[in-house]
């Protein structure tokens, strides 16, 4: 149970690729639309739960001259805390590249310094404010919603619940 807000994560549904893609096809073609990208497809491929995406800043990130994506980030799962590194690979042939988006949220939001993900207004301007985990808990059920899908059975750890599925015993 998460007792922050409430629900109990362990019991959603996994977000497939296949439905990832989904909730990429509904996204607007704005600011926005390029962090939530970002969010998403980073969230799915590099395994991130949400409060690790958020403490991403841009120092924390490198692209590589073999379109390799660095990424630093804080562990948040265990008591102790210290920076890991997870390295994502560019891949042309796909449709929905995490190392893409994150190079596109970075040209198009001009951010250098500070939080990666921001909050955004309702009027498309982006914040020096660092987005919250439960703006990601959000982000992710938007599109799930806007998608066709119920927003009921899914949460930000659907983006990485694949993981316990495909465990072997």
């Amino acid at each position: 149970m998460n007792k922050a807000y409430g629900t109990d994560e362990s019991s959603k549904k996994s977000i497939n690729k296949r439905m990832l893609n989904k909730l990429i096809e509904v996204l607007p073609q704005n600011l926005k639309g390029a962090r939530d990208k970002a969010i998403l497809l980073l969230g799915y491929e590099g395994l991130f739960n949400r409060r690790e995406l958020v403490s991403i800043n841009f120092e924390d990130i490198n692209f590589d001259q073999h379109h390799n994506l660095i990424v630093h980030f804080e562990k948040t799962r265990s008591n102790q805390r210290n920076y890991k590194e997870g390295t994502l690979t560019l891949n042309p042939n796909e449709k929905n590249c995490p190392v893409s988006a994150v190079r596109e949220w970075v040209v198009k939001s001009e951010i250098r310094s500070g939080a990666l993900f921001r909050s955004i207004n309702k009027h498309g301007h982006l914040s020096d404010k660092r987005l919250s985990d439960k703006g990601v808990a959000l982000i992710v059920k938007e599109y799930v919603k806007l998608a066709g899908f119920s927003d009921d059975l899914y949460s930000s750890s659907s983006l990485r619940n694949r993981v316990k599925t495909h465990k072997k015993s």
